[in-house]
């Protein structure tokens, strides 16, 4: 389904398992990486009810910002946060589980060429910090569109701080004191540091920290583990 989100931005939404089921909603990495079809892979699909939706500008939502700079417009971590509401209540949704990944200057010099080898040389810094050393790349780093699309969100997010002031998120967490939450990190990550959870879990008494120790930014199969777990406990009735 397409939900309609205001300022020219239109969301790619799909929704997975029973109607009935447990929701649990997907937030996406990036910016820009899009809901790829293996986060259900976390969920069982015969209890859950999966929410996965593209952010503004990425995967199947429009505009896609690896074709068309308007999809920078309107788009900061209020409007998608804003998003995330709208969905919620457009479904009818009361409370759901929250299951996120990863994140959070544009590229739009006006010669295509200039942009596509800078996206290019963005996604290959991307690679070298976020694997592990013989990690087979991501495949996806191999479409011209898709290297656009998320150097463009990403560096647009990151010149304006997310639009967050310091240590916003922080003082944000005594609202959620008694809400459960699972913070599952690898120790091997330098693209996000273990400090950066470790800080989080410190203000936050319901939230328990998972450290996975061979590991980094990229999921393996100790954190695929160790995040299907959480869920399934989150969520048990």
């Amino acid at each position: 389904m397409r939900l309609e989100v205001g300022d020219g931005h239109a969301l790619h939404v799909e929704v997975h398992g029973p109607a009935d089921g447990v929701p649990c909603v997907v937030l996406h990495g990036g910016p820009g990486s899009g809901a790829a079809p293996w986060w259900t892979d976390f969920f069982d699909l015969r209890r859950h009810r999966v929410v996965l939706f593209d952010q503004r500008g990425c995967g199947r939502s429009t505009p896609d910002a690896g074709r068309d700079l308007a999809a920078l417009e309107a788009n900061t971590t209020h409007h998608l946060v804003a998003d995330v509401e709208r969905l919620r209540e457009h479904l009818g949704i009361e409370r759901w589980l929250v299951v996120g990944a990863s994140w959070g200057s544009t590229l739009a010099d006006p010669d295509p060429a200039v942009a596509a080898a800078a996206a290019q040389r963005w996604c290959a810094w991307e690679e070298t910090h976020m694997g592990r050393p013989g990690d087979p790349p991501d495949p996806r780093f191999g479409d011209p569109v898709f290297r656009l699309r998320i150097a463009r969100l990403v560096t647009h997010y990151w010149r304006h701080a997310a639009w967050l002031g310091e240590d916003e998120l922080l003082e944000g967490t005594a609202r959620l004191a008694a809400t459960p939450a699972v913070l599952v990190h690898g120790r091997l990550d330098v693209s996000s540091p273990l400090e950066t959870p470790w800080r989080l879990a410190e203000r936050w008494p319901a939230a328990e920290l998972v450290v996975i120790e061979d590991e980094g930014h990229r999921a393996g199969p100790a954190m695929d583990a160790a995040v299907t777990a959480a869920i399934a406990r989150l969520t048990a009735t």
